[in-house]
């Protein structure tokens, strides 16, 4: 029993949950580091992938929400954790888009840059490639079979982490009058 005229204080404090945020790869997550919310309070979360890289995944508490620049957690009333996964950009370039040989028989090289395995195929039976699949750089030789006259052209193809470039071939035969 509480006696007349006693003042009684009570004192509440709202529950604040942990936001953790980790980084797999190369970027940012906007606001960074840890954060406290308050109980029923929303935060909103920005990614950033570096120069060169992607957003490749987000994990809010274990489930992918996909590869989005940005996640909201709303109503919050438990500690949660974001996982940002950044990925290699895919690189993959030729020196030429096109070779052309002037000779009855022979070998021309190009030169691959990448940061992914490729493979090469073509559409020519009189073409062969060295090498013709293999991880970042290279310089790959063309050899063209005998072609005593006339001309024929066919298409190389290198494919590699979802990019593909193409080089025009052609071989012809000039004939010098006299």
């Amino acid at each position: 029993m509480v006696a007349a005229g006693t003042t009684l204080y009570a004192k509440w404090t709202i529950n604040a949950y942990l936001i953790s945020t980790t980084i797999i790869g190369s970027g940012t997550i906007s606001p960074s580091g840890n954060a406290m919310i308050n109980c029923g309070g929303s935060a909103t979360y920005t990614f950033t992938p570096s120069n060169g890289y992607y957003i490749s995944n987000v994990t809010v508490d274990g489930t992918s929400v996909g590869a989005v620049n940005s996640y909201t957690i709303s109503n919050v009333k438990e500690d949660h954790l974001i996982v940002v996964t950044f990925a290699l950009s895919p690189v993959l370039t030729i020196s030429t888009s096109s070779l052309v040989f002037d000779q009855i028989s022979g070998t021309i090289t190009f030169s691959i840059t990448s940061n992914q395995n490729w493979t090469i195929t073509d559409n020519a039976t009189w073409l062969t490639e060295s090498p013709d699949l293999g991880s970042n750089n290279a310089t790959v030789s063309v050899t063209f079979n005998r072609l005593l006259s006339g001309e024929r052209s066919g298409t190389i193809t290198v494919t590699g982490g979802g990019i593909t470039r193409t080089i025009n071939v052609v071989q012809r035969i000039l004939v010098n009058p006299e």
